[in-house]
């Protein structure tokens, strides 16, 4: 088989490859070849691609690339000029698998007319008819032959699949991913269409799992009839691949021990070889019931050193297998295994804690009600009201009634006293407005620097040299089986020991990338050395969290961040929690995302599940504990970060 050239992406790794079998193709060329069949001419275009991309060898003259933007493109129009209703689907079906999809991208782009009818089209797909999507993807045909494309889509078996991948399915930065759908197949059709899929002989749990992610659009209409028939489907998929399937089973536990020769947590694997996360009794019970939280903080990690929640959704802690296979929706709010694992544990560790506390007639209740109304005012002069929380005996229900409202009335309050530097009771008690924690300010100026949405280019290549599992910069003697996730894992433990000439030519380019922007250095034994540790470590936090903490830095890396903002990749944030941290209470409090938990919602309106059903309310209610722990502490770090600065003024107006 020949292997040809291909077009991917920019940020592919098979570019050197693909170019130096164009720069074979081109010789040919120049010596005298013509394409002889429909994927030669494919091959031109996806070297007239690359060109156009501006991507080409190094050694390419002038000349080289006026041939392929002119004489290339003029071969390719030329060939599809040929062909007719009568012959093109014939052409086709001859095309290697991989190029297909370049054939309606070639007929668009060079606005080749007079070849699609309804039975030439059946024709062509007739093997296939998976392959429809690839014409999905381009819209001015969908545009230009919309009644033929309609018909085909309500007979074939893969449209409802199509209809959730691009509709309900997360967004893909590829904009050659998007599929496009003809006016004519309308709301009824559409739903219609995803019905009969949720009934028919195989449907697939994934897609069926997109169905209860939908949300009611101008696209896409899922009555809660069709949704109800995907719950109890999903279901019946889920027990049945948990019978048959393959399933990888995660075991860990949270143990308080009385040892009391032990540290404050330490870690060890049961006679299942799980992990077990173990602390101290000892500790806990000297810790004052008001300073609780600091315990949960620290002990628990539920904040990290620079005051961001630990558990949030991060990309980098997805596995590849999970991003390849899972799918998620694009109104949903991400999860993965390690989010899970991070929601299993807390959990745990906060109903050990309880147990704990209740053997001394204590809480976690009572100690926060100290940590708001005492500590905070005492230390910080913050003026708290009353934390609210049901009695210890009262069941799930109503504990959970209790703590739902709360955490956005402390949100209320904390807004009001970031906004005017003070809490006027009678204003907030007439105030209309409705605070959640996601709204609420903080009372410093700047809270946050945040990664702006569209990440730039240059940011996009230094995320995916440093800390994609992707990037293959990991993969160089003699650190290949280490085990090292990412480039910056490997460059943190092995700075100055890494070959430069190790590394292969495909991987060079990113090699010399860093070096030419400073990050890397190459000394003269052929040694790569960090250059830039503190922006490194300041872009790792950006691609774990999407933001940086204000006020909490040096002068040398505030500047630092500064030129970053100068560069337009990070804008200023004065919320309380930072986005994605916003993101994390919206998912389990509201209703912004198809798939979130909702408690406050559910709780507050009574819409809650049976009360019979113990477990869920005492799991709600454990979670809900949570995160008014994690407000309390962000409220704290606010501000810490706040009387810090106030001090620093005082000093420099002092010498003033």
């Amino acid at each position: 088989m020949i292997e040809r050239c291909q077009f991917y992406s920019i940020h592919d790794m098979s570019i050197p490859f693909n170019l130096d079998r164009a720069d074979d193709v081109i010789k040919q060329y120049i010596k005298g070849w013509r394409p002889e069949n429909v994927d030669d001419v494919i091959e031109l275009y996806n070297i007239w691609i690359f060109v156009e991309h501006n991507i080409f060898r190094k050694d390419w003259t002038d000349d080289t690339l006026q041939l392929i933007r002119f004489e290339f493109k003029s071969e390719i129009v030329k060939y599809f000029k040929t062909l007719d209703n009568n012959t093109w689907a014939a052409v086709y079906k001859n095309i290697k698998y991989s190029y297909r999809h370049f054939f309606w991208e070639i007929i668009d782009r060079f606005n080749i007319n007079g070849l699609i009818d309804i039975d030439s089209l059946q024709d062509a797909l007739s093997g296939n008819l998976y392959e429809l999507a690839d014409l999905l993807h381009q819209e001015r045909l969908v545009n230009k032959y919309h009644k033929i494309i309609t018909i085909l889509l309500k007979n074939n078996q893969y449209t409802a699949e199509w209809l959730l991948q691009e509709f309900v399915g997360e967004e893909d930065s590829d904009s050659r991913s998007h599929m496009f759908f003809p006016k004519d197949l309308s709301l009824d059709d559409r739903e219609e269409i995803i019905s009969r899929y949720i009934v028919s002989n195989e449907p697939n749990l994934n897609y069926v799992r997109l169905v209860l992610l939908a949300k009611k659009d101008k696209n896409l209409r899922i009555s809660d009839d069709v949704r109800l028939k995907a719950t109890r489907l999903e279901k019946k998929l889920n027990d049945e691949v948990l019978k048959t399937g393959v399933v990888f089973h995660y075991g860990y536990g949270v143990c308080i021990s009385d040892e009391s020769d032990k540290p404050i947590k330490w870690m060890e694997r049961d006679g299942r070889n799980h992990y077990v996360l173990y602390y101290s009794k000892h500790i806990i019970r000297k810790f004052p019931l008001e300073e609780l939280p600091h315990y949960i903080r620290y002990a628990f990690e539920f904040l990290t050193q620079n005051g961001l929640i630990s558990f949030i959704f991060k990309i980098s802690e997805s596995e590849v297998m999970e991003r390849v296979m899972g799918m998620q929706g694009k109104y949903s709010y991400q999860i993965n295994n390690a989010f899970r694992i991070y929601e299993g544990i807390t959990l745990l560790q906060i109903e050990a804690l309880q147990k704990v506390l209740s053997e001394e007639g204590k809480s976690i209740e009572v100690s926060l009600k100290a940590f708001y109304q005492n500590y905070l005012k005492s230390k910080y002069g913050y003026p708290s009201g009353e934390l609210l929380l049901a009695e210890s005996s009262a069941d799930w229900i109503t504990k959970c009634r209790a703590i739902a409202p709360e955490i956005d009335a402390i949100a209320k309050r904390y807004d009001l006293y970031a906004k005017t530097g003070a809490v006027d009771e009678e204003l907030l008690q007439i105030s209309s407005d409705n605070v959640r924690i996601t709204d609420a300010q903080s009372i410093n100026t700047i809270r946050y620097y945040a990664l702006i949405n569209e990440v730039p280019e240059e940011l996009t290549r230094l995320f995916f040299c440093f800390f994609s599992d992707q990037s293959m910069l990991t993969y160089v003697e003699p650190f290949k089986n280490n085990g090292y996730r990412c480039f910056y894992h490997l460059l943190m433990e092995q700075d100055g020991n890494i070959t430069y000439s190790n590394y292969h030519d495909y991987q060079r380019h990113n090699i010399d990338y860093l070096i030419k922007e400073g990050y890397l250095s190459r000394d003269e034994n052929d040694m790569l050395f960090v250059n830039k540790k503190i922006e490194i470590n300041l872009l790792h936090l950006l691609y774990e969290y999407r933001c940086c903490p204000a006020g909490i830095y040096g002068p040398k890396t505030q500047q630092i961040i500064k030129e970053m903002v100068d560069k337009g990749w990070l804008l200023p944030d004065k919320h309380l929690l930072s986005e994605e941290e916003r993101n994390y209470f919206d998912y389990y409090l509201y209703s912004k995302y198809t798939n979130g938990r909702a408690l406050r919602n559910h709780y507050v309106h009574g819409s809650n599940a049976s009360a019979a059903n113990q477990q869920i309310h005492r799991e709600a209610y454990h979670r809900l504990l949570i995160l008014l722990v994690l407000e309390l502490l962000k409220i704290e770090d606010d501000l810490v970060i706040h009387k810090k600065n106030s001090n620093i003024m005082d000093k420099i107006n002092a010498a003033v």
